[in-house]
Formats: C-alpha cells, structure tokens, sequence
C-alpha cells in the first residue's frame, strides 16, 4: 500500500514537527493555524512524546496522602455537640410520648356520660301533635278543615253511616 501524496506545505510542516513540535519556525506556525488536519497531527505528535520523569524522592507521591494527613488538625469528637444530639433525641421521644398518651390520659380522667343522667329541659313546642304528623288516631273528622266542601259533605255521611251500623 503507498502512502497518499501530502501537498507540499504540509508535507514541510510534518518534517517540521518531525524534528521538534514545539520549535516550529512562523511560516509552519502559519500553516498550522490554516490546516486543521496538521494541526492535528501536532496534537497526536505531542501527545506521542516521551517526557522526562518529574524529580521526587523514591516513594513520594505513594506517601504523599499519610503525609497531608499527618500535617492536618487532627479531629476529636465534639463531646458537647454529641451530648446535645443524645438530648435532642430523648426530648423529641418523650414529647411524642407525652403527646400520644397525654390525649388518652385526659380521656381517662372524665367521667362517663349518660344520656339518663343528664336533667331534661322543657319541650320546645306545647304541641305533641306537631312531632308525629301520623297517629293512629287519625281520622276523616280532623282532616275535615282540608277537604273542599263536597268532599267534607261526603265524609261526614260516611263517618255517620259507619256509627249507625253496629
């Protein structure tokens, strides 16, 4: 397989790269910032390259949390802090508590009601009637103001014809 030709100005800036990407001379510097595709390149060729390790002592950057660990505050339990959340706690235990069993204990305390024991006012109407619109005692002769005259006639014969027959 042979490689596809490059143009001649990105050919030069790939020689170019090829020696030292970062020390790039302006005219490749200029064809860098017009050809997306060798800048690309730059990119790749720089991400290939091998740096030299930082200098750190053996072991430092292995030990380096202990180390940040070992220079902080160090932090003991706030005694007061834990003693006011025990007390939170047990106050927020005993209003509940209280709150349910406090209703049922007053509950406890009344005395029971009676309906028989309560004293009886006066009736509010003078009429009993007026409660029990139906009795047995009902008739034709107290329904007799609401019938029409005709009608009233006719009731009256036949409450009379039903006293004559035994």
């Amino acid at each position: 397989m042979t490689p596809p030709s490059l143009p001649a100005p990105c050919a030069t800036a790939l020689a170019a790269l090829e020696g030292h990407a970062l020390d790039l001379a302006p005219a490749v510097e200029a064809h860098l910032r017009a050809c997306p595709a060798c800048a690309e390149a730059r990119v790749l060729l720089l991400a290939l390259e091998d740096f030299p390790p930082c200098e750190a002592p053996e072991g430092y950057f292995e030990t380096l949390p202990y180390r940040i660990l070992r220079k902080a505050a160090p932090r003991r339990p706030n005694a007061k802090r834990r003693a006011a959340l025990w007390l939170m706690a047990a106050g927020l235990v005993g209003a509940l508590g209280m709150g349910a069993t406090g209703f049922f204990l007053g509950q406890a305390v009344r005395q029971p009601v009676v309906e028989a024991s309560q004293p009886h006012g006066l009736n509010d109407t003078l009429d009993p009637q007026s409660e029990t619109p139906f009795t047995e005692d009902d008739d034709a002769l107290s329904r007799l103001s609401d019938l029409s005259a005709a009608e009233a006639d006719a009731a009256l014969s036949r409450l009379q014809a039903a006293q004559t027959q035994p």
